[in-house]
Formats: C-alpha cells, structure tokens, sequence
C-alpha cells in the first residue's frame, strides 16, 4: 500500500523547505489522487514507492500552475522554442493555456516519473499504466480547479526574487532545483552526485562522510549538471522560472554567471582588499577578500597557492565551497603541463586526412580491433611503441567519432548497424527500432554530440518505442521527438 501524502511532502517540495498555509490542502488532493490510483488495476505494476513519488509529482505540479509559480510555464515556454510545440509526445486540443491542467501534462510528469524511476528503461509514453492513471488523476485536478487556494508565499518567493540579492541564497535556488522541484528532479541527479563525491574525495584525500566534502560537492554539481527532461544547467532553468514571472533582468544575470571547476590556483599577489589568483590557462581571477570571510590574508605569506572552485556572479568572483591553501607551485606547474597536453588532443594534419578519407564526415567505420589499431596509428598518428592493449581488441563493426583534432576519438561498438549512412558497411534496417532508439539515449554508445549529429542528419530513421498497438504509431512518436527524448534521458550527458 503506498504511503499517504501528507504536508511534509509538498513542504519538501519548496525552495528552502517552504512550509505554507495550503501544504494540508494540497496534501488531501493528493490523496485523492491515491485513492484514484489504486482503483485502477493497472497502478498494481508500480511499486509503493513508485506510485507515491507519481502522485507528489503530479501535486506540485498542480499547487505550481494554480498559483501561476512559473516552473511549468517555464518548461512549456522553452520546449516552444526548441521545438515549435508546447509539450513532446501529446497533441494538445485547442489553445493551450500553462496555468491551467491539461491531461497531456500529467501524462509527461508520469512519464518522467517512470523513466527516472527505471534508470536506462526506454518507458512508452502511450503506456496503459501512464494513459489510465492521468486520465483519473485529470479528473480529480479539473474538479478541485476552480476552488484550488494559490500558494502566496511560494509566488512571492518567485516574484520578489530577494535571493538574487546575495550569492549564496541564489545558490540555494540551485540546489532547490537539482534535488527538490518537482519538474528537475531525478534519479540521474543523485548518480550525478555520487559520481562526482567520489572523484572530489579521492581528490581532496577525504572521507565521504565528511561534510565538507558533501558542501563542496553539493556547491559544484550545481553548476556543472544538466537536469530536468530539457537537460538544462539549474542557472538556465531558473532564468526561465525568473522570465516567467516577468524578472527578465534577473534571467540576464543567471546567463552571465561563470564557473570554475576545481583545480590548483597560482597565488598571484594579495592586499588587504583582494586576492589575486592565476589559473592553468594563465587567466588572472580577483577575489574580494570578504567573500572568505573572517580570513586573514596575513596567513598567505607562506603559501604558493590553492586548490578552489570560483563562480563569477554579478561580474564578481566568489569562492564555491571549500578552498585548499598550501605549497602548490609544483603542482601548478605540473598540472598546466598536463592541461596542456589533455587540450592538445592530435595535430590539424591528421584531421585533415581523416576528413578527406570520410568525405568530411566524423564518423570512421572499423571492422575490429586491428583497424582501430591502425586507425589510431595512422589516422590520430599515435606511435606504435606507445598503443596499449584495449578493450576494443576483441570487438566488432566500431564507429569512431572524430568531430575535431581537439579531444581524441569518441569510439562506439554493439549499436553501430543502427547507423542508416551510405558509408556504413555494418547498418542493418532496425525492425523493432530499439537499438536505435538506445544509441541516442544511452551515452555509453554515443558521445552527446555524436547523438546530437545523428539526430539531426537523420541517421537514426528506425528509431521507435516498442508499440504492441502497431510499429507506425512508435515510430510516429520517437521520430517526432528524438531530441527531447535525448535530452530527457542523457540529461547531463546531452
């Protein structure tokens, strides 16, 4: 039995743990919807957990669109402008007004809902469980409509955007979005998390448990991960939020902001004032000596350097979770030499051979691991002396990706038949259209901008949801909405 909604529920769903006068109220149509839900026999394939985390999902969005928050609008704004209609999938009937309940959007949250659910499950987004539940859920929704109470702090937060004030509330909003609104979050998030506490431990030589390192992590990922179904940085969706509740000015802000990812800072010079720190690719950072602070600068004389992450707000630099100061010349000088080398990828000439091979194409097709062998020799012009046993040894039918001399290749195998190129020795027309449908979503079988140029030359014309209602139907809806489906699913991979 799935757990009932209750306030806390739709609390945790507010920026800063909003608790609100209407939580209770939202909270009894949520259970509604419960009630609604398990009536139906196909809400028997959802687990507990599952179908509880639909109904949440489905209740915010409606507290949002009664109140006119901005987060749905901003969603049905920006997907118009990628791609000319308000929602993916769903014909919509009629004009469509975001601050009032469609079917269709119910049926996209319970389809994100599952998706995020089932890391790497392709769900249909005509299936009967997804169909059934929004038609019923629709029906309680358009009965509480007209007397649904607005949630005035929520909209004021939004409207009044005090948090643009100061740094570190805004990035509050941020970590609002990427763990706790209803239309970003996901399990994707919380892998993307772990992901990169574990790289930032190793670094900093530090326990998981610790809560510096959980701060410092926390602090970066919102800058660096893609979320919600359009694969947005949390900056790019709260522009949107800001523009839907007329702030443009604050949108302009959010677009202008920079981050610096952790890595080892020069000490250039210091006053009472500020701190001067150069970067591996020689730029020249000035951070105000408030923004550490309690820090006494008289603690710089004896250290070289640190190990920082920035983000440039307001067209200032400001510290981003904790910050490293010590010896760091040596590793400076020896982390430029490898930035260097990293960003050097293989040389113009070498690309320009490969681009005359392919005709101008990116795409390289390999039979084995001997060609990629040779191809790594001969086309990215790596010494013999230096190739080192790999994984690709023992494969078939590869596609190296070669888009530019900057990076190395991007190399792909167990998809590649899905490739429908004249130049494609190994393309097999995808019957059931799964395979194709993978290889654009799943990053490990393409690079993003490798997915994004199959896309867009149309190179993956099989692609389709397994439809037991009939193929054309399948197809008709991954072809439509190949990019959103991309996004949705590769989100910080995109």
């Amino acid at each position: 039995m799935a757990k009932k909604i209750v306030a806390r529920d739709i609390k945790e769903g507010h920026p800063l743990d909003m608790a609100s006068s209407t939580d209770m109220y939202y909270a009894n149509v949520g259970n509604k919807l419960l009630k609604e839900a398990l009536g139906l026999h196909v809400s028997w394939s959802l687990s507990p957990t599952e179908l509880h985390d639909v109904v949440v999902k489905v209740v915010l969005y409606f507290e949002d669109i009664i109140c006119d928050g901005g987060l749905w609008r901003a969603f049905v704004n920006k997907h118009q402008e990628l791609y000319g209609k308000p929602l993916p999938f769903y014909d919509v009937e009629g004009e469509y007004f975001a601050d009032e309940p469609h079917v269709e959007d119910i049926r996209l949250l319970i389809w994100d809902a599952l998706s995020g659910q089932n890391l790497g499950e392709i769900v249909h987004p005509e299936e009967d469980v997804i169909m059934d539940l929004a038609d019923v859920f629709y029906e309680v929704l358009e009965a509480e409509f007209e007397n649904a109470p607005i949630n005035e702090d929520m909209k004021r937060y939004y409207e009044e955007a005090a948090f643009m004030d100061d740094f570190v509330q805004m990035r509050y909003a941020l970590q609002w979005l990427f763990a706790n609104c209803y239309i970003t979050r996901h399990e994707q998030n919380e892998e993307y998390f772990i992901e990169y506490h574990d790289s930032l431990t190793k670094m900093f030589q530090m326990d998981e448990e610790d809560n510096r390192a959980i701060y410092a992590s926390t602090n970066q990922v919102i800058f660096k991960a893609k979320i919600g179904m359009l694969a947005l940085l949390p900056q790019e969706w709260l522009a949107l939020l800001m523009e839907a509740n007329g702030n443009s000015h604050h949108a302009e802000t959010l677009r202008a902001v920079e981050f610096r990812d952790y890595q080892v800072f020069l000490l250039d010079r210091y006053d009472d004032q500020t701190i001067r720190l150069k970067s591996m690719d020689d730029e020249i950072l000035s951070i105000r000596k408030e923004g550490y602070g309690h820090f006494n600068t008289d603690t710089l004389k004896d250290v070289e350097g640190c190990v920082a992450s920035f983000v440039r707000y307001k067209g200032e630099w400001q510290p981003n979770g904790m910050t490293s100061w010590g010896q760091y010349g040596k590793s400076f000088e020896e982390g430029k030499e490898k930035w260097a080398r990293y960003r050097s990828g293989f040389s113009e000439k070498n690309f320009k051979k490969i681009m005359k091979k392919t005709g101008g194409s990116p795409l390289v097709y390999l039979h084995d691991g001997e060609e990629v062998r040779r191809f790594m020799m001969d086309g990215i012009g790596i010494p013999k002396h230096l190739m080192q046993p790999s994984r690709l040894d023992d494969e078939k039918e590869i596609v190296a990706w070669v888009p530019n001399c900057d990076d190395g290749p991007f190399f792909s195998f167990g998809s590649t038949s899905a490739i429908c190129d004249p130049r494609n020795p190994f393309y097999v027309k995808d019957e059931k259209g799964e395979d194709s449908l993978e290889l654009i979503v799943d990053p490990e079988l393409s690079e993003d901008t490798m997915a994004r140029y199959l896309i867009e030359h149309g190179m993956v014309p099989d692609a389709s949801f397994d439809d037991r209602r009939g193929k054309e139907r399948g197809k008709q809806l991954a072809q439509e909405n190949l990019d959103f489906i991309a996004r949705s699913f590769r989100r910080s991979y995109y």
